[in-house]
């Protein structure tokens, strides 16, 4: 008998049904692969569907531009808990800088904007007003009570208020400005109303010395008769020799209106102002009582350096017949 080949005393015994023969080419037959272990199968994704999006996508409610924001910011976490924090300690953060809620503040103006149309834009929270005349505007304590409050220049300044957009206060304090502008205007002409008075007075004093009350009793009666044929009234009267003294500050009004009443005759002027003799037995006391009536710590005196118009108009018939009792006793 043959000896067979050693290989063939190791190959595996086939059963009858088997063919009794190893596969061909007697390679070894693969092992079967080991199956998973239960409840480990991995989940395969239906084919042709996407994975689903994340939560800050397609999201009505975040702006395809507030995405961006997130994802620049390193933010487009894929659990939003995570993300949250980090807005959290960002949004703190920026109030503490700021120092205020995120909510008051205010954008800056645009280049070249105009810084009208830009507070315009932001009205309510400088608080401007929504026309001009709903700026308060209150009559300074400062302004001089004898000034005529200016309404139409009030409501020129309401406008240019309103369109350049001033604030209230702002308002308010350029008013008083103006009102102690002009209160500094009136003091002015007042002070350099009572040197050209007191000048005046010296000079007349120089020139006519204790005839100084006559002097101004003619020229008051001249002023008088001259403003009676013209056609004008006491207040008319006033208004010219109070602009006329303040303006000139010399005696050269009083001496020009004295030689009207002098050039006009005793007789006429009596006849002008009504032809009354007065008080006194001569002249000489008429005179003293016009002197004493007009002396410069009188209140005929006082209530002139003043222009108080009330104490004038009470002692205006007392100073009528004193000078009238003077020009009625012509040259005796």
């Amino acid at each position: 008998m043959r000896n067979k080949p050693i290989w063939t005393r190791f190959m595996p015994l086939w059963a009858p049904n088997d063919g009794g023969a190893p596969p061909a080419g007697d390679a070894l037959p693969a092992e079967p692969p080991a199956a998973p272990p239960a409840g480990d199968t991995p989940a395969v994704p239906p084919a042709g569907e996407p994975p689903a999006a994340k939560w800050f996508e397609n999201n009505e409610l975040m702006s395809a531009e507030e995405r961006e924001w997130l994802t620049a910011r390193g933010l487009n976490l894929d659990d939003p808990l995570q993300a949250i924090p980090k807005l959290v300690r960002g949004h703190r953060s920026a109030e503490k800088h700021i120092g205020r809620g995120v909510d008051k503040i205010i954008e800056r103006p645009g280049d070249g904007q105009a810084y009208s149309e830009w507070a315009r834009a932001n009205a309510q929270a400088l608080g401007l007003p929504e026309a001009a005349d709903g700026y308060e505007i209150a009559k300074p304590e400062s302004w001089p009570q004898d000034a005529q409050w200016d309404s139409d220049f009030e409501a020129q300044f309401r406008t240019v208020a309103f369109e350049e957009g001033l604030p209230p206060a702002a308002v308010n304090r350029l008013v008083g400005i103006y009102a102690d502008k002009i209160k500094g205007l009136n003091e002015l002409a007042d002070q350099g109303y009572e040197r050209a008075n007191a000048q005046m007075m010296a000079d007349l004093n120089r020139e006519f010395g204790d005839q100084v009350p006559a002097v101004l009793a003619r020229a008051q009666q001249g002023a008088q008769a001259v403003a009676q044929a013209a056609g004008m009234d006491m207040q008319a009267v006033e208004a010219i020799t109070a602009r006329l003294s303040k303006d000139s500050g010399d005696a050269q009004v009083i001496k020009f209106m004295a030689k009207i009443g002098e050039m006009m005759g005793e007789d006429n002027l009596l006849r002008a102002n009504g032809g009354q003799q007065g008080l006194g037995a001569t002249r000489a006391d008429a005179e003293a009582a016009l002197s004493e009536f007009m002396k410069p710590d009188g209140e005929w005196a006082k209530a002139s350096a003043a222009r108080d118009t009330a104490a004038i108009n009470r002692l205006r018939p007392k100073f009528d017949q004193l000078t009238k009792a003077v020009a009625g006793f012509g040259g005796k």
